[in-house]
């Protein structure tokens, strides 16, 4: 029988039981004592009902009990008080229902939990004796498995509420983003330039602007890794705790000297196919935070502890955890937000832990938050393992040379950004022409006699975007080397030979174009 239709009949036995038991009231004391004789001793039939069947007495005391219930027999109960097992409100709200049956004689019903964790609604019925009532017979439902599941399903609802939202943050603020990327990506290559020729008084403020820049730059990185999809991510097998042994080598400087950290890692843990520097923003970015929640507090004995162990064959989980005074439910449910913090004036900008909880999914991974006041907080990161063995590290190749004469085509719909890239490179000797988007860009290189040792194309433009282009070109029997320019992090894109993120740096654009020139 399915849950709708067992509940149906029970609805239909309860409705007959209080036909038969409202019968009681209102009639003379030896006809009480003769009719509930009669009903207490068919113990069988009373025995099978579906409901618990009770009589107390002034007291709430139970003097007889159908059956057992839900963690109590029948002998535990007879001679208990009713009030004795139940807790907080739903205790004052059965004194209440109880009190109203036996004083004004009248049905009443309310549903309520046990200590046991169990769910029951109750009717009460008054057994009235000349007019004064002299038992209160209660029929008692269980109703806890359709509570569980309403909870249940409750709680799905609100974290399907809380990924739609989310995902709803992370479009809006793509956007925002992007365009912002697209602002930072001349203030900062414009700096570059001009220092070439600045006094030592314009340089202190050139600098000031470039501290500024790339702080906002920062932040906008962040935004972007919350706001990106999932399954974009490309990393390596990497050794866990080998990263983190890394990372809190750098992050000790930066906690202080009176905070004790504390690595514990199974032995022989798989790799996780990540990238190395995004998860190591995000233990920084957790480990940051659990620092200001110590001195803030100025917990006594301050001390973060990671352990690193294997869940499943299918994953491992790195537990972060700190002795610090702890959220009450309310924050702790809005710590991976975009822009929400605790932290007083211009301290925090709220994205720290919104980029960890967007690197994690990024890496089909889960991230979640334990804490309650008092408790100290606790970040559960969960990530996939694979059989592959972790990558060994690189050894990174010297700078290439930064002058040049080759000659490069532009494609960017920014003439801030074309103007000082054009700039950029032919400070350093390169011929340049612009293209404001993708038709005019391939209009350029059908004119007779034009030829392009290489192309910077940017990826969102109008009429025809930067991966619509690299798509035309792959069609061409030969073409420029391309370097592909973007907003958003970690763009993958077949076809060129090499991805720039905005904001790039002159130093940085110099190398990607003369390193690619370069090649065979």
């Amino acid at each position: 029988m399915d849950e709708s239709s067992r509940i149906a009949a029970l609805e239909l036995e309860n409705e007959r039981l209080r036909r038969q038991v409202h019968a009681l009231s209102g009639v003379t004391a030896s006809s009480v004592e003769e009719r509930l004789g009669k009903l207490m001793g068919d113990r069988v039939v009373l025995a099978n009902l579906p409901d618990f069947i009770s009589i107390l007495e002034r007291d709430t005391r139970v003097v007889y009990l159908n059956r057992t219930i839900p963690g109590r027999t029948v002998d535990e109960m007879i001679g208990t008080l009713s009030t004795d097992h139940l807790v907080g409100v739903h205790r004052t709200r059965f004194i209440e229902e109880f009190e109203a049956a036996w004083t004004y004689a009248e049905l009443r019903e309310f549903e309520f939990a046990t200590v046991s964790d169990y769910h029951f609604i109750s009717r009460f019925v008054p057994i009235v004796d000349t007019g004064k009532t002299a038992f209160v017979l209660v029929t008692t439902t269980d109703v806890t498995e359709r509570r569980r599941t309403e909870i249940a399903l409750r709680d799905s609802e609100a974290r399907l509420r809380q990924v739609q939202k989310m995902e709803a943050v992370g479009r809006l603020t793509a956007g925002i983003a992007h365009n912002f990327n697209n602002a930072l990506g001349i203030i900062l290559p414009s700096v570059d330039l001009a220092r070439i020729s600045s006094t030592h008084r314009m340089a202190e403020r050139l600098d000031a602007i470039e501290h500024a820049a790339k702080r906002a730059s920062e932040m906008v990185r962040d935004l972007m890794l919350f706001a990106r999809g999932s399954g974009q991510t490309r990393g390596r097998p990497e050794d866990v705790v080998a990263l983190l042994q890394r990372t809190l080598g750098i992050a000790s400087s930066t906690l202080g000297p009176t905070i004790a950290l504390a690595l514990d890692a199974e032995p022989d843990l798989p790799a996780v196919v990540l990238d190395a520097g995004q998860l190591e923003q995000v233990l920084l970015n957790v480990l940051l935070n659990a620092r200001d929640a110590l001195t803030e507090a100025a917990t006594d004995d301050p001390h973060i502890a990671i352990r690193v162990a294997r869940t499943s064959t299918e994953s491992l989980t790195i537990r972060i955890t700190d002795n610090g005074p702890g959220m009450d439910e309310a924050t702790r449910s809005q710590v991976f937000e975009p822009f929400f913090t605790t932290k007083p004036g211009n301290r925090g900008t709220g994205l720290g832990l919104a980029s960890a909880y967007a690197i994690v999914i990024d890496h089909g991974g889960r991230i979640r938050c334990e804490s309650a006041r008092g408790e100290g907080t606790t970040i559960v990161i969960e990530l996939p393992v694979t059989a592959e063995p972790a990558s060994e590290g690189g050894v990174p190749s010297p700078p290439a040379p930064m002058l040049g004469s080759e000659s490069i085509l532009v494609v960017d719909d920014e003439p801030g950004f074309r103007d000082v890239v054009r700039t950029i490179l032919e400070h350093a000797g390169f011929r340049v022409t612009e293209a404001e988007d993708g038709l005019a860009g391939l209009a350029k290189l059908d004119e007779p006699g034009c030829h392009f040792d290489l192309i910077l194309v940017d990826g969102a433009m109008p009429r025809l975007g930067g991966a619509e282009f690299v798509a035309t070109l792959a069609r061409r029997t030969s073409r420029p080397r391309v370097v592909f320019l973007s907003g958003n992090l970690h763009t993958s894109i077949d076809g060129v030979d090499a991805i720039l993120e905005k904001p790039v740096s002159m130093q940085l654009l110099l190398e990607t174009v003369r390193s690619i020139l370069d090649r065979a």
